[in-house]
């Protein structure tokens, strides 16, 4: 049998969050996607959710809270902070990347245009181990750049 895997998401652009569900359904069968529009209500749902996830994928620019803030207060909590967290967003300034890293995200990953893309990325990123990745991650396995 196999095991289900918990991924939440949050994301104010609701096409954005349309794909990303048919591109995990694609995939993976055994994924249960939770998604959230905002950094607070990702917060409120990882508070009274009786699971974890195994994966979180934050947006930067949201209402409410981004995904940076967000990121921060996940990394704070005891119960949260060995949960990875990719830092998922069309924006990729340096200053982006490298505040994502230094708060602890898992990976940075631009939102790949492609719906083709898009899958290939999610199927390499939930078939990763991440519990034997180092943290801080280092600054060169970082980015994820598609291939």
């Amino acid at each position: 049998m196999m095991r289900v895997m918990n991924v939440f998401i949050a994301d104010d652009d609701t096409d954005d969050l349309e794909l990303f569900q048919e591109a995990l359904n694609d995939i993976c069968v055994t994924c249960n996607l939770t998604s959230s529009k905002d950094g607070l209500e990702m917060l409120n749902k990882l508070a009274e959710n009786t699971y974890r996830p195994e994966l979180m994928f934050l947006d930067v620019n949201m209402p409410k809270m981004g995904g940076l803030e967000c990121l921060e207060k996940i990394k704070a909590q005891q119960d949260l902070k060995d949960i990875p967290v990719i830092i998922f967003t069309t924006s990729t300034s340096a200053t982006t990347v490298e505040l994502a890293h230094t708060l602890g995200a898992s990976m940075f990953v631009e939102k790949p245009s492609d719906y083709n893309d898009l899958k290939t990325m999610i199927s390499k990123l939930i078939q990763i181990d991440w519990s034997h990745r180092a943290i801080p991650v280092p600054a060169s396995n970082f980015i994820y750049k598609a291939s």
